[in-house]
């Protein structure tokens, strides 16, 4: 499963099969541990970006749907 958004570490780390913390969602109860079995997690690391370096990509991205019309 692909998570779409972007997860944030913390000094807990991540939390694998269950909410340490707090829910996700207001659907269930924390810690609600998972009961089946996790055979494999990936994380993939995007190299850092700065928010001048992300201003620039949105606006070379701008430029280029832009360009299109």
């Amino acid at each position: 499963m692909e998570v779409p958004s972007i997860l944030r570490g913390s000094s807990t780390g991540m939390s694998i099969g269950k909410d340490s913390l707090s829910p996700v969602t207001g659907d269930y109860r924390a810690p609600f541990p998972f009961s089946g079995t996790i055979h494999r997690v990936e994380v993939t690391f995007l190299p850092f970006q700065s928010p001048s370096d992300e201003k620039k990509e949105a606006r070379d991205r701008y430029h280029t749907e832009m360009a299109r019309q």
